[in-house]
């Protein structure tokens, strides 16, 4: 006999000893197995309200907590719909982005002859980020760019204690920075 058929051999020997010894598998009952009688189910204490949780007022009086009422809903203000190009009589429809999911579209409008700070200040940025693009660094974009020159100044100084892109969001781009207009600013 091969080694292989060797352990065949074994392993059926061994599995008809281990059936013969269990019962020899069959479904059914040997005399000698007794019948279960009783299921055992473990105790479930009934369902019942918990108790109120103690609580000690300050004149030293117990007693039991009561459920802490829900603030009532926080109204959201009503929004106030501004004119485009706050009323401008040059503004222009640029167009409609649709809202998805059947949200209503945005409206996009345009003044050509707005020239505030917000409207500068983007056209600033629009000009850095084009120069960016056409392969320059961002410090070479910035000393051309259409911007003040302490704005220029401000970069420059920051760029020297970090990289161009930390000093570029500081100047032109942080909230509150020296380069970024403010909503209404001329």
């Amino acid at each position: 006999m091969t080694e292989t058929g060797t352990v065949r051999a074994v392993a059926a020997i061994s599995l008809a000893i281990w059936l013969t010894a269990c019962g020899g598998g069959g479904d059914a009952p040997d005399a000698e197995t007794p019948e279960i009688a009783e299921v055992i189910e473990p105790e479930v204490p009934p369902a019942s309200e918990p108790e109120p949780v103690p609580v000690k007022l300050p004149q030293g009086d117990v007693q039991p907590a009561t459920e802490a009422e829900r603030p009532a809903a926080i109204p959201n203000p009503p929004i106030e719909l501004r004119p485009p190009c706050g009323g401008s009589d040059t503004c222009v429809h640029a167009g409609t982005i649709s809202g998805g999911h059947g949200e209503p579209g945005i409206e996009l409008y345009y003044d050509p002859e707005r020239n505030d700070a917000i409207v500068r200040w983007g056209n600033a940025l629009g000009s850095i980020m084009n120069c960016a693009d056409g392969g320059e660094t961002i410090a070479a974009c910035v000393a051309v760019a259409d911007v003040e020159q302490v704005c220029k100044d401000e970069f420059d100084r920051l760029t020297g204690l970090a990289n161009e892109m930390a000093a570029f969001d500081a100047v032109f781009l942080t909230a509150g920075s020296p380069c970024r207009p403010e909503e209404g600013q001329p």
